[in-house]
């Protein structure tokens, strides 16, 4: 239930394009599960709008780090 305050919160944070809606599709997934369920958000969305280099480059390695902690 929190994960849509945050993913607008994220997305006015990062600029309000598509960068930033990708991006926060990523941060959904993360919130729902792991890394890959971030991936798969990503995905789906890119498949319908097209790549974003930006964000399948940030988002694995937030995952990356926040694993770690």
């Amino acid at each position: 239930m929190g994960e849509v305050p945050f993913a607008a919160v994220c997305f006015r944070v990062l600029g309000r394009n598509y960068d930033a809606a990708v991006v926060s599709a990523g941060f959904i997934g993360f919130s729902l599960g792991a890394t890959p369920t971030a991936m798969s958000n990503m995905n789906t969305v890119t498949q319908r709008y097209g790549r974003s280099h930006v964000a399948f480059l940030i988002v694995p390695l937030v995952g990356r780090f926040s694993s770690m902690l």
